[in-house]
């Protein structure tokens, strides 16, 4: 069984941990990327619900924007979640031992938080990965640069090698 007293420390301690990791002045926070970005917000605070507008925004962070978007990614944005998802798990139990009456839904609540997280991770990884795949043109790969790439690749052959080696 979870106290309320474990809960009330895990929600402070995950309070701070918001406080250091979004508006501290520190390197690798929140306040540090957006200062560095240009303002730019991550894609958590203001979603991107495309594929081309997914990587317009990426774009926009500039190249040392999105090489501390990665650095956030894989630091910052995993010590915030697991605060938080310390309160989260022990609110759950705390919440579920008390008020649900359902053995199942006892049992099923306090793994929300944990598939919250690992949902999370998922996320922050398909874009710390996706963000440091390949380099167009000096930024993030985009299929449609790509494709564009490949379409102008016979012209540019042919410029380089000149038209008699080249059908």
């Amino acid at each position: 069984m979870t106290s309320g007293r474990s809960v009330l420390i895990a929600l402070l301690i995950a309070l701070v941990i918001f406080v250091l990791t979004h508006f501290a002045p520190i390197p690798g926070s929140l306040a540090d990327l957006t200062s560095v970005s240009g303002g730019h917000t991550i894609l958590d605070q203001q979603p991107a619900f495309t594929t081309p507008a997914v990587y317009d925004r990426l774009d926009a962070f500039g190249e040392e924007g999105r090489r501390l978007y990665q650095r956030f990614l894989l630091t910052t944005d995993i010590v915030f979640p697991l605060g938080l998802l310390t309160f989260l798990f022990l609110f759950a139990r705390f919440s579920a031992a008390r008020f649900v009456s359902t053995p199942a839904l006892q049992v099923l609540l306090p793994i929300i938080p944990l598939v919250w997280f690992g949902l999370d991770m998922v996320e922050n990884l398909s874009i710390a990965v996706e963000d440091g795949k390949g380099d167009v043109g000096g930024r993030p790969f985009r299929p449609d640069r790509v494709e564009r790439q490949l379409k102008n690749f016979p012209s540019q052959v042919r410029g380089s090698r000149g038209s008699e080696n080249c059908p």
